[in-house]
């Protein structure tokens, strides 16, 4: 008898237990449901914003130089053992797949070997997080809680820190390291080398612009603002939207997991719901039996 009533405790547990294991993870798919499409809604409109103001002034540079061949003549070539400043643009929140994690690994790599040759100033909670531990040294500055959606006049100011950040840590080159947004399902590394200032300036001082603008010094520094706020600002777009769609995409999976999880659970909370029935019946026809 004793060990009969063991049995029926055991099974009543089980099927409570189940039941609150089945009731738990349906309400966990309810809320990735959601985030979902929150983050659905949210990828369109940074995609949006990508193809509206992304390449805005982005090329400025590379075009101007590239069509200049007296202008490349004077631009300074920078070796590998230039001091570079890293630059990882990561978010500030989670959950959105191996968006932080794929940039995080990228600086390792990178600062790993020489480590006197690099400091970094972090754009991002996460990945503020992340290298604070490994490169306790070299993390200079960060910027977090970025207020979203991204604007260009955030990007300026933010290309402005990053240039006096280089200035003090006696860094010739800026490389930003971000995810570039190619598909909903597919984003790459990218890295991208920022001309310094005196280059610059160098440069278009000795190009033909010099006798066909007047105001050439003042146009300079204006076009170098620009050139660096919009590349940094193409940056922020593209991990923006590789970030919502990482979530979109992540959040799916958790909700595909959710529903595989529930069904397996109710196939198990059935068994034992039977098994728990069939030993009920048992004990009555034995009972029935003995009268």
């Amino acid at each position: 008898m004793l060990n009969k009533a063991l049995s029926r405790a055991f099974a009543a547990g089980n099927v409570k237990a189940l039941a609150a294991r089945i009731k738990s993870v349906s309400s966990i798919g309810k809320i990735t449901k959601a985030m979902k499409m929150v983050a659905a809604a949210k990828m369109r409109s940074e995609i949006a914003r990508l193809q509206a103001g992304g390449n805005f002034g982005y090329t400025l540079a590379n075009t101007w130089f590239k069509g200049d061949e007296t202008a490349r003549k004077f631009l300074p070539e920078l070796g590998p053992e230039t001091r570079t400043l890293l630059v990882p643009f990561t978010s500030d929140k989670g959950l959105c797949g191996g968006v932080n994690s794929g940039i995080i690994r990228e600086i390792k790599a990178i600062a790993a070997h020489k480590r006197e040759k690099y400091a970094i100033f972090a754009i991002g909670e996460k990945g503020t997080l992340a290298l604070i531990r490994p490169f306790p040294d070299l993390l200079y500055k960060s910027i977090t809680n970025i207020m979203a959606p991204v604007s260009f006049t955030t990007a300026a100011a933010i290309a402005q820190s990053l240039e006096v950040a280089a200035k003090e840590k006696s860094c010739e080159k800026i490389e930003l390291v971000f995810n570039e947004f190619k598909n909903v399902v597919t984003s790459k590394i990218r890295r991208t080398e920022l001309m310094s200032r005196s280059g610059f300036r160098l440069g278009h001082y000795k190009s033909t612009f010099e006798v066909e603008e007047p105001d050439y010094p003042l146009a300079t520094e204006i076009y170098y603002d620009l050139y660096l706020a919009s590349t940094i600002y193409h940056a922020m777009l593209n991990n923006a939207s590789s970030e919502q769609s990482a979530r979109m995409t992540a959040m799916e999976s958790a909700s595909k997991n959710c529903n595989e999880m529930i069904h397996k659970l109710k196939l198990e909370y059935n068994k034992v719901r039977q098994a728990k029935i069939t030993m009920e019946l048992c004990e009555i026809i034995s009972g029935a039996e003995a009268l």
